[in-house]
């Protein structure tokens, strides 16, 4: 599993095809990569984001003045890593040949990775809760979490100390019913929110040591090198959005189909380093070396830490519907949304408890 990890990191980050004197463009790669990879998963990560997890009755029952909601579901976007050019001449360390190089390495998991070039789904588990409070207001949240000191807990026990993931949403609505489902009317509420979406993945290079699986040949002087690295690889998310919503629903018994539309401004960055975003925090250091038992730096990385990042802050319009099966106090939900501009389905199973 190690090997698998660090053949991923190693790949994501310099490749495998170096050209030992132009390793200055390894920073550059960097960057073409995280760019790219951003500019495909924000808009999955942003439709997360703005879809909460809440009743489907657009105004709560007059017999219930709270809920609790578990759910997971998945934004299936459209594939990663199928936006690189492995034959771009300006690809000298190979990261833009990502998806080739693992297939080849990672076995049987190359396969899921070439799947996942054409759909990719975005994993989702929240929780959720609301009151009701007077006037028909409602006030809702939404939470999900993933603590770093889990993610260590699990490296530490899998024999691959360094790894760091951690993920926080976080999200608030208040709405007000202005029409109650009666005779042929459906219920209708209008409301807003706010919500916070992040997450970062860390790796601590220092933890490979050299790059001993990934010798390769360089041209000056020809033959076997190997690559040192010093520092931490970051790559992550953070999502602010903003917006309200319409909703509408109408009950048949215990069956309750509702849609709603949610125009959202979303503030997203994409982000990814090697070393710390700046120079106060910057660790980063690379060479080849030529004889692997005494390391000298035969060829050095001179320029900045690689950092880029890929913003994407834009107003979204979200399609939602589905319907509930109450009975009772319990309630199974099958909820669904679509961003209209951007076109990625999603899908949530519930069980709400009010």
């Amino acid at each position: 599993m190690k090997r698998v990890l660090v053949a991923l990191l190693l790949v994501i980050v310099l490749g495998t095809g170096a050209v030992a004197q132009d390793l200055q463009l390894l920073g550059q790669d960097v960057r073409t990569f995280v760019n790219g990879l951003g500019a495909e998963l924000l808009p999955g990560l942003g439709q997360s984001a703005m879809w909460g997890r809440f009743p489907g009755s657009a105004v709560y029952p007059q017999n219930s003045n709270f809920f609790v909601t578990l759910s997971v579901g998945t934004i299936l976007t459209s594939g990663i890593l199928d936006y690189p050019d492995p034959d771009s001449p300006e690809n000298p360390f190979e990261v833009l040949n990502l998806p080739r190089i693992l297939s080849g390495e990672l076995g049987a998991a190359g396969d899921l990775l070439s799947t996942a070039q054409s759909l990719f789904p975005l994993p989702i588990a929240r929780i959720s809760g609301g009151v009701r409070l007077p006037a028909d207001v409602e006030l809702m949240v939404d939470l999900a979490g993933f603590p770093q000191l889990i993610t260590g807990f699990a490296a530490d026990l899998a024999g691959m100390p360094g790894v760091e993931f951690s993920a926080l949403h976080v999200g608030t609505r208040v709405r007000k019913g202005i029409l109650k489902d009666v005779g042929a009317f459906p219920a209708v509420s209008i409301g807003g929110g706010y919500s916070y979406s992040g997450f970062r993945i860390g790796y601590d290079l220092s933890t490979i040591g050299n790059t001993d699986a990934f010798d390769g040949y360089g041209s000056t002087p020809v033959g076997p090198w190997e690559l040192f690295l010093t520092g931490d690889f970051n790559m992550g998310s953070r999502i602010h959005s903003f917006g309200v919503d319409l909703q509408a629903s109408k009950a048949f018994g215990f069956f309750v189909p509702f849609i709603g539309l949610s125009p959202y401004y979303q503030i997203a960055s994409f982000y990814g380093n090697i070393g710390g975003p700046d120079a106060a925090t910057n660790t980063f250091d690379a060479f080849i070396a030529y004889d692997s038992e005494n390391p000298a730096k035969d060829v050095q990385y001179t320029a900045a830490a690689p950092i880029a990042s890929w913003v994407d802050n834009d107003l979204t319009l979200l399609l939602h519907g589905g319907f509930d099966l109450v009975f009772g106090g319990f309630v199974i939900e099958v909820h669904g949304s679509w961003a209209v501009a951007k076109g990625h389905p999603g899908l949530a199973l519930g069980m709400r408890f009010q």
